[in-house]
């Protein structure tokens, strides 16, 4: 397990403020997921293997969280931005990069 204290920014559109917190919850999720993947990927490999990451692994964050708690949010213009301390599952995402190895993560 790893965790991360990281901020989800989504636009607010029409006034839907509920839509753009789960948005920007979803966008904490990947950011923390994108600074796991850091710890596991030398750098060098993540840019070889970047487009076939977004769609196997950023995709599917929230697959990787054990744990979240969202902090104090606030709403800059049009931008709704959540705070939020997430623990990702290393093991989980390892696995999916085993699981996906055969296709380009060898």
């Amino acid at each position: 397990m790893a965790t991360f204290s990281v901020t989800g920014i989504a636009q607010i559109r029409e006034g839907n403020v509920p839509q753009a917190r789960a948005d920007a919850m979803l966008a904490a999720f990947r950011n923390a997921v994108v600074m796991a993947t850091e710890q596991l990927i030398s750098q060098d490999r993540l840019q070889e293997i970047s487009s076939t990451i977004e769609d196997k692994i950023y995709k599917r964050a929230k697959n990787f969280i054990h744990h979240f708690k969202p902090l104090k949010s606030e709403i800059l213009d049009t931008e709704y931005h959540l705070p939020v301390e997430v623990t990702v599952s290393l093991k989980e995402l390892r696995q999916a990069f085993i699981e996906n190895s055969k296709e380009s993560f060898v």
